[in-house]
């Protein structure tokens, strides 16, 4: 896998904090929850348990196929993926910078939306994706922290090496990390910190937890952490 950088940010007229204010077309920060998808006209369905965290302009997204259910299509396989996004009207872009895939440096992925009711629907090339939201516990219930190699990390070090990020919205929480090797855990507040799965290295990074206190608590974060949102 090349190695992976900080992700190019988003113009400022494109950030989701502009157009909460312009349109409220997304909260601050918000979870979604996927409740199915059809794919090149197919039945909608749903076989993939998929999370959708989003705090500011970073987004964290896992998904890990039901035990009952069998997929290849790129929508449901095991994967998580991270970094930032941007709205311009109807339209969605995501630019990832960690990713347990191996879809090359940076890869951006664009789609439109709409709401309809309390869903949003997704639209792509080839599939439509409705999207649930789920309540906050507080309005400050959210936020992000990121790894980037000693030394380096930063928000002002453009060209650092992204290791790691934490997206916490209510009591979902997404943690992922590019090196040694991808992985991602999803963790649910229950109301402690409790991992629900994990994707990728089978090695959980020992400071996961710590770091989503760290959040959630507005305490101290380890070694190396630092707070973006």
């Amino acid at each position: 896998m090349s190695e992976l950088t900080r992700a190019p940010r988003p113009t400022r007229s494109t950030l989701i904090r502009n157009k909460v204010r312009e349109s409220s077309v997304f909260p601050f920060a918000v979870g979604f929850r996927r409740l199915g998808r059809s794919v090149r006209g197919s039945v909608f369905d749903e076989v993939t348990y998929a999370i959708w965290l989003c705090a500011d302009d970073y987004f964290a997204d896992i998904r890990f196929a039901y035990s009952n259910s069998a997929s290849n299509e790129s929508l449901d396989v095991e994967q998580a993926f991270s970094g930032r996004v941007s709205l311009d009207r109807d339209h969605i872009t995501w630019y990832h910078d960690i990713d347990t895939l191996e879809r090359g440096n940076l890869y951006q992925d664009e789609a439109q939306f709409c709401w309809k009711d309390d869903l949003l629907i997704e639209v792509g090339e080839d599939y439509v994706e409705h999207w649930k939201s789920f309540p906050m516990l507080s309005p400050q219930s959210y936020g992000v922290a990121q790894l980037f190699d000693s030394g380096s990390h930063g928000q002002n070090n453009q060209g650092a090496k992204l290791i790691g990020r934490a997206v916490v919205v209510g009591a979902s929480a997404i943690v992922l990390w590019a090196y040694p090797v991808p992985g991602a855990v999803l963790f649910e507040a229950v109301p402690d910190w409790r991992m629900v799965k994990s994707i990728g290295q089978e090695v959980i990074r020992p400071d996961a937890v710590k770091v989503l206190n760290g959040i959630s608590n507005d305490h101290t974060l380890p070694d190396g952490w630092e707070r973006v949102v």
